[in-house]
């Protein structure tokens, strides 16, 4: 009998952390807004957003130590 349901992930790819986040009822409608411009799901673009700012902010710390040397 075949097996139901999704295909379990390899355990590399699972998402088992959580990270909660409280914002207000405005800032929640922006990113569902953007999250839908985009064409993701709100905690995909999430994601999304803040990867690309924490590899920002790494690099601009990384580039602030190369230049004090």
């Amino acid at each position: 009998m075949p097996t139901r349901g999704r295909p379990k992930r390899d355990r590399k790819q699972r998402r088992e952390g959580r990270l909660d986040v409280r914002v207000n009822p405005s800032e929640k409608e922006t990113f569902k807004l953007a999250a839908e411009n985009a064409g993701q799901d709100l905690s995909v673009w999430i994601r999304i957003q803040l990867h690309q700012a924490a590899r920002r902010e790494l690099g601009e710390v990384e580039a602030g130590l190369k230049g004090e040397q």
